[in-house]
């Protein structure tokens, strides 16, 4: 999946919702 890249700059993000 080509999406890697955006993967890495959404993880952050998912992280901020999935860890709240």
């Amino acid at each position: 999946m080509m999406m890697n890249w955006l993967w890495k700059k959404l993880k952050p993000y998912v992280d901020a919702q999935i860890t709240h």
